[in-house]
């Protein structure tokens, strides 16, 4: 007899779809910090680095040294939100967010921003990280706003650093 099928979650989405990390941060977070956040919380998903196309995050946050280090590391874009657009994703989470940055959350916020969420929010201590899948229509061109010198490095250097990095660590 066959195990009966279990029953879907809010964050069951193809495997395949581009995954965008939403980032909330505190001032002065580390690169390795939310670089080994968001590792987590893509094998917590059960979702490659390869498939990860951008970090977003809230527009104060565009120069932020370390989301643009981790930008880089993976190769990818960070593009940023004001905090009405991040309001408009109608997450509620916490009063204390809102009272600091205009939005009640950042890094769901963000996440949704490109799609539909496939993990819950995780946690360090400067930082926090959502992901979401984007569908079939997504356009990373159109997606946020560009921060300073964030443009995604070639593919040949983002495969040597994704090499070396593997095997070395962040």
């Amino acid at each position: 007899m066959a195990k009966p099928a279990p029953s879907a979650s809010p964050f069951d989405v193809a495997a395949n779809h581009s995954i965008v990390a939403g980032i909330g941060c505190r001032r002065g977070v580390t690169a390795a910090e939310i670089i080994t956040l968001v590792e987590h919380a893509l094998a917590t998903a059960n979702r490659s680095p390869s498939t990860l196309i951008a970090i977003a995050s809230l527009d104060r946050k565009a120069a932020e040294p370390g989301l643009l280090a981790a930008a880089a590391y993976f190769g990818i874009p960070l593009r940023t939100f004001n905090a009405a657009q991040l309001t408009a994703s109608g997450i509620v989470a916490s009063s204390k967010i809102h009272a600091l940055v205009g939005t009640s959350s950042v890094a769901e916020a963000a996440a949704c921003r490109a799609g539909a969420l496939i993990s819950s929010k995780l946690k360090s201590a400067s930082a926090t990280c959502a992901l979401s899948a984007t569908g079939p229509d997504f356009d990373l061109s159109s997606f946020g706003q560009a921060g300073p010198g964030n443009a995604p490095a070639s593919t040949a250097s983002i495969a040597a650093s994704r090499s070396l990095t593997s095997i070395a660590g962040p």
